[in-house]
């Protein structure tokens, strides 16, 4: 580890990394941190908060890890780093309990288990905190082999007596506290075990007894998921919750068995990671590293190729463990893979459990345990000194081989990215004073992922201890939704609005002036001069207090409180629905299955709005489109190749959410094959949404492929 992290280059204050889901990780980390568990973090989507209670679940041993380091410490990035640190020997010693309980030497579970915590990608995984302590899946793979031996962990896998069936309840609440992916891998793997049991023999009273353990591990999942939906319940959802997933996300981040065998593809050997890499691309994966490694590798295909010969000569014998391995191993790889049981389960029963090329970690368990017996068994017939050599090599080059100091974090260069945020929003405090409100434009959702300035203003807010930032409440909830109701092209009219919310300051990201051109310019006249201007230009300080005094002079407490409730009670329209696609000087909307506009009324009573979406024909034949709103109003419009019209309905937006669909209306029956061609079917170019009454109105879009940072 510290060869692979380079930690001596390490400060304590120091990040790990600030890409990605880096910086998500610390705000999750520090809301645990300074507030605990499940509540609300209101150094984020101010002035309402962000809930932590909608944060992924079932992470409670983490969770209330992080809420006791709080009491020690403030900084989260030293926390976090140290945490990191930790996962390597942990995981590397419950590899090796794993090992010598299942009859492996001392030397063989020693090398397996550092190679184990040594997994290809596990130097990365931080921004992934809670899944880098995969330790756990040791002690899940020992559950799921004494339930594929027919054996309950509790009743006779650790012995007789109080202090064992302890013991073995302790092990099991250990497993159903950790990461929630490793908790619903084990619960499936053990049921899958067990149905594969009743097929070969159906013994009721033992799928009882096996599913007692499973009923352990999963209690404190279930009692950590009602916790959290009993904190979010008194949020009002107005749209697409965050962290929603669908079926087509856990097909497309399922692995496939190739996987498991390339070599990583930050690999140390320049040439074996490009062959990767260069497979990847072409074959558009996008899934995690999925990697084994050489000696991992080896494992696996000895396993098969042992099991295969043992089943073919009938040579199973009570006691022996490789095919009972073999068949968890078969199990796992049938969740695993793309397109098998995983997808199966996301289409049928739900699809958030949707990365399931993290089971990989579990095949990695079983293949690692495999090669210890066979490094134990060299030991007893080739002699200690030979198999020691051998475990030597095995070491050297397993290490080597999953392990790249290169791809080691930018210490240095972390640090002088938050030593010139933490500048900058010093600058701010001294300016507007420490507890100052800032918003963040341009409106971003969060948490969007790969969104360009995601990343950046969670950095910025993780750079100041007290000032308050309106970025990172959470989408689809009102806390969140209500800025986008905020005007877009008015910037006296914006910036008057968010003096009425009592904001102090604004901080505009560089990226506003290429989303929205027209605002970005008309900002500075109407706020004057910065306050701060960060590093390169890239975020730029307001103050707004100014604004706020001129707004109450002008319209009293009185009127400020009305403006206030009239900003909180827009009219979102979100398009779903449809595939973003990038055509200058526009995004285009492919219609696909489904397409329709959510209104999501924030208001306590019904609008009057006037929706419109422009449709474009498709490059063949004729397309139909029918716009249906809530109260049975519709709107008709045929539409062929380099033809387009509008669709307008003026509708009653009832209070709270309602559904305006696009429904092809052409007559014929749906032509799959033109759905796989996506340039080439109906689109939409614009959405617009107005009202003639007092009500702010806004429209959300999907993200295109460049707003992503994609192209």
């Amino acid at each position: 580890m510290g060869q692979a992290l380079r930690v001596w280059e390490w400060r304590p204050g120091t990040p790990l990394g600030l890409t990605s889901d880096a910086p998500a990780m610390a705000v999750l980390v520090r809301g645990y941190m300074w507030f605990g568990p499940y509540s609300d973090d209101p150094t984020f989507g101010a002035p309402f908060g962000l809930n932590l209670g909608w944060a992924p679940t079932g992470d409670d041993l983490h969770a209330w890890a992080f809420a006791l380091l709080g009491l020690f410490t403030t900084d989260p990035f030293t926390v976090m780093a140290l945490y990191f640190f930790l996962s390597f020997p942990l995981a590397g010693l419950t590899m090796y309990w794993l090992c010598r309980r299942y009859g492996a030497g001392r030397v063989a579970a020693t090398v397996v288990g550092v190679l184990f915590a040594l997994l290809p990608g596990h130097q990365e995984r931080f921004p992934h905190l809670f899944l880098s302590h995969y330790w756990v899946v040791p002690l899940a793979a020992h559950v799921l082999i004494q339930t594929a031996l027919g054996h309950s962990v509790i009743t006779d896998g650790w012995g007789r007596g109080r202090a064992a069936r302890l013991a073995a309840a302790l092990l099991l609440l250990v497993i159903g506290l950790n990461d929630v992916y490793y908790v619903a891998f084990t619960l499936l793997l053990t049921a899958t075990v067990m149905v594969v049991r009743q097929v070969r023999r159906p013994d009721l009273r033992e799928a009882v007894r096996l599913a007692l353990p499973a009923g352990i591990v999963a209690v404190p999942a279930l009692v950590s998921v009602a916790v959290a939906r009993a904190r979010t319940s008194g949020d009002t959802v107005t749209g697409v919750a965050a962290f929603g997933r669908s079926f087509v996300d856990s097909d497309t981040y399922a692995g496939r068995p190739i996987d498991l065998l390339l070599p990583w593809a930050g690999h140390r050997v320049g040439s074996l990671s490009t062959t990767t890499q260069t497979y990847n691309v072409l074959t558009e994966n996008v899934g995690e590293v999925a990697s084994l490694g050489l000696v991992a590798s080896i494992g696996l295909v000895g396993l098969a190729v042992i099991s295969a010969a043992r089943v073919l000569r009938r040579e199973h014998q009570d006691r022996d463990l490789v095919i009972p391995v073999g068949v968890l191993v078969l199990i796992a790889l049938a969740w695993f893979t793309r397109g098998g049981l995983g997808s199966l389960f996301a289409l049928t029963v739900t699809p958030q459990i949707r990365t399931w090329s993290r089971l990989s970690v579990f095949v990695a368990a079983f293949a690692f345990l495999v090669i210890a017996w066979w490094l134990s068994r060299l030991a007893r017939s080739k002699g200690t000194v030979f198999a020691g050599m051998l475990a030597v090599l095995l070491l050297v080059v397993g290490v080597l081989d999953q392990t790249n100091p290169g791809r080691a974090p930018a210490y240095q260069a972390l640090r002088a990215r938050m030593d010139s945020l933490r500048t900058f929003t010093g600058q701010i405090e001294k300016s507007l004073g420490e507890g100052c409100t800032i918003f963040n434009l341009p409106v971003l959702p969060y948490p969007e992922e790969s969104l360009v300035g995601r990343e950046q203003f969670l950095t910025l807010g993780l750079a100041s201890d007290h000032l308050r930032w309106s970025f990172g409440g959470m989408k689809g909830t009102s806390r969140a939704d209500w800025q986008l109701g905020l005007s877009t092209t008015d910037a006296q009219r914006l910036v008057d609005d968010l003096a009425t919310m009592g904001y102090c300051g604004v901080v505009v990201h560089s990226s506003l002036s290429r989303q929205l051109p027209a605002l970005a310019s008309g900002l500075p006249p109407v706020l004057g001069a910065p306050v701060a201007v960060s590093a390169g230009d890239e975020f730029t300080a307001y103050d707004l207090r100014p604004q706020r005094a001129a707004l109450t002079e002008r319209a009293g407490t009185s009127g400020l409180a009305a403006r206030r409730a009239a900003v909180l009670s827009p009219v979102i329209a979100s398009l779903g629905g449809v595939w973003p696609l990038e055509q200058r000087p526009e995004i285009r909307y492919a219609v696909g299955p489904g397409t329709s506009l959510t209104l999501s009324n924030m208001g306590d009573r019904s609008v009057e709005v006037r929706v419109g979406v422009r449709l474009h024909g498709p490059r063949v034949g004729v397309f139909a489109g029918r716009l249906d709103g809530p109260a049975g109003s519709s709107d008709v419009a045929r539409v062929a190749m380099g033809e387009d019209q509008t669709l307008a309905l003026v509708v009653k937006a009832p209070p709270g959410v309602s559904t305006v669909r696009l429904t092809d209306v052409s007559g014929s029956a749906v032509d799959f094959d033109s759905l796989y061609d996506k340039d080439g079917l109906p689109y939409l170019s614009v959405v617009t949404m107005t009202s003639t009454e007092a009500v702010d109105t806004g429209v959300s879009l999907p993200l295109a492929p460049s707003e992503l940072g994609l192209r």
